[in-house]
């Protein structure tokens, strides 16, 4: 169950660098069918780890690397999943997952449905680990840590 958070995050990236590097090659609805099939994967993952949560009333730590090293002082980048954020997690991937599903219908026969569903990717890859409780140093976390970065990328790429 520890990687399976770890997993949570996995899925919005690898849909965002595949929608990302084959927006030019795909054609019609196939970069909305790629990036739908990681969110249901991203669902089906949190589903899973929501029974699992609810069922033991455990929390699931995953500790990914060291954050700070110095002597004695370690602090980890880990994640945290408890009941509430694992009931976060479903709101979010559920509704991303029909917002995907309904844009594929949406955007059908756009000329520019496969960058629409690069930029949507790269906006669900911001939100869709909201339920997960990083365990950072304090005031990074609260000031939004990566957040600010990625959408100044974001605002490049637009």
């Amino acid at each position: 169950m520890q990687h399976l958070s770890s997993l949570l995050l996995l899925f919005p990236l690898l849909g965002f660098l595949v929608t990302g590097l084959l927006t030019i090659k795909m054609r019609g609805s196939a970069s909305g069918i790629i990036a739908s099939s990681t969110v249901f994967i991203n669902l089906i993952l949190t589903l899973v780890l929501f029974g699992y949560v609810s069922a033991t009333n455990q929390k699931v730590e995953t500790e990914l690397f060291d954050w700070i090293k110095f002597a004695n002082i370690s602090i980890p980048f880990a994640l945290t999943v408890d009941r509430l954020s694992a009931l976060m997690l479903l709101i979010v991937n559920g509704v991303g997952l029909l917002i995907h599903i309904y844009s594929i219908g949406y955007m059908k026969g756009d000329e520019g449905v496969n960058r629409f569903f690069f930029l949507y990717e790269s906006v669900y890859l911001l939100y869709a680990h909201f339920g997960i409780e990083f365990q950072l140093p304090g005031p990074f976390y609260r000031m939004g840590g990566c957040r600010p970065l990625f959408l100044s990328a974001y605002r490049i790429l637009v």
